[in-house]
């Protein structure tokens, strides 16, 4: 009995810590998602744009619109969601105000297409997952060239999203911000897709690629 006892205690203590570690990885992935998707607090910011979309809209229409898109910007990423997705039409609305904003920042000198092939309604996706790899394409790559345009090209088939950006490469540093890094979005990409994505990154003849795969 004592035998058959302390084998008991040992299962149920095993089970007990088992319990407390799956816990503690619960937190720490919760912890370092929040930390890689944050990178600043928006709220002031957001507020501070609309007042002054409100103060430049009867001056300059073109500055109230500029406002107007860096705070849908903003909104977005405030906007918070119980299961930690959020629709793919909102991603992709987001892109767009994304690159609207820059046409207005480099009018006729901003050459970026962005294609869509597949029914994005009803997929969902972690919110900014996509835009990480448009500010490095415009971070790094030609935008004047319309020859040799910017391609964004994003697919959804079935239970898969595939987001593709090819860029010519920029002998030129024209932002010296860093963003959230390729090292930092692969951890996030794994801690948001473990074993349901793939990343691919490569450079051919000046041109720059990266291709990632969500599926589930």
């Amino acid at each position: 009995m004592i035998v058959v006892s302390a084998a008991i205690w040992a299962a149920l203590a095993t089970l007990r810590h088992e319990r407390e570690n799956h816990q503690l990885r619960a937190e720490k992935r919760a912890a370092e998602v929040a930390f890689l998707k944050t990178q600043i607090n928006p709220h002031f910011l957001y507020n501070t744009l609309n007042m002054l979309f409100s103060m430049a809209y009867p001056v300059a229409k073109p500055v109230a619109n500029a406002i107007l898109k860096l705070s849908e910007l903003m909104r977005y990423m405030l906007h918070d969601t119980p299961d930690g997705q959020v629709d793919l039409e909102k991603e992709i609305e987001y892109l767009h105000n994304y690159l609207d904003l820059y046409r207005l920042r480099f009018p006729g000198s901003f050459h970026v297409q962005f294609t869509l092939t597949g029914e994005p309604v009803g997929r969902r996706v972690a919110p900014l997952v996509l835009i990480p790899f448009v500010e490095n394409a415009i971070k790094h790559g030609v935008l004047d060239d319309p020859k040799n345009p910017v391609h964004i090209r994003l697919y959804v088939d079935g239970n898969q999203v595939q987001f593709e950006v090819e860029n010519q490469r920029s002998n030129a540093n024209k932002d010296a911000t860093t963003g959230i890094g390729l090292p930092n979005l692969r951890r996030r990409l794994e801690l948001l897709y473990p074993e349901h994505h793939t990343l691919q990154v490569g450079t051919a003849k000046g041109q720059f690629t990266t291709l990632l795969r969500l599926v589930g």
